[in-house]
């Protein structure tokens, strides 16, 4: 439940045709989207999540660790996936007008945070955003054509290139 300044803050979500969409209320489902939170937020639970020092860094570590199941690893709450022969844990998710995406690198320290208040279900405009952070983080020129489903991966991945770069 949002205070009264949370609430405030709270932005409307928009549908790919650019029309607000109601926010949703989803009362006893509340664990499985009803986390609002912002990039700040998301950013000290990822920064929580590369540091071992931390007063819940034993907690968080558990987390990482993978469930064999027949021939792939799960996580709780986590996917799992490789970036340039780096792992990298995500969770992404959305609801009615908002998406979001996180994921991190432990070993290099590294990870991205995207929140939308817009259901991205055509890629126009966060094809313009992945492109201006591309050219941010690579200081180059982004190719065209970035395909919704690796928005984030690529982010990361663009990320992970520079951090390997720079060690």
């Amino acid at each position: 439940m949002l205070d009264a300044e949370q609430n405030g803050r709270f932005l409307n979500g928009h549908a790919s045709t650019g029309k607000r969409v109601p926010h949703w209320d989803l009362a006893i489902h509340e664990g499985a989207g009803g986390i609002k939170s912002s990039v700040s937020d998301l950013s000290l639970f990822v920064q929580a999540n590369l540091i071992d020092n931390n007063p819940i860094a034993s907690t968080l570590q558990k987390s990482h660790l993978p469930i064999s199941i027949g021939n792939s690893n799960r996580y709780f709450g986590w996917g799992e996936d490789n970036l340039l022969d780096k792992g990298i844990l995500w969770h992404n998710g959305g609801s009615a007008g908002f998406n979001s995406y996180l994921a991190f690198n432990k070993e290099l320290r590294v990870g991205v945070v995207l929140l939308s208040n817009y259901s991205f279900f055509t890629n126009v405009l966060i094809d313009y955003y992945v492109s201006q952070l591309t050219k941010w983080i690579t200081k180059k020129e982004p190719s065209q054509g970035t395909m919704i489903d690796f928005t984030g991966k690529k982010i990361l991945e663009e990320i992970i290139q520079r951090e390997t770069s720079l060690k």
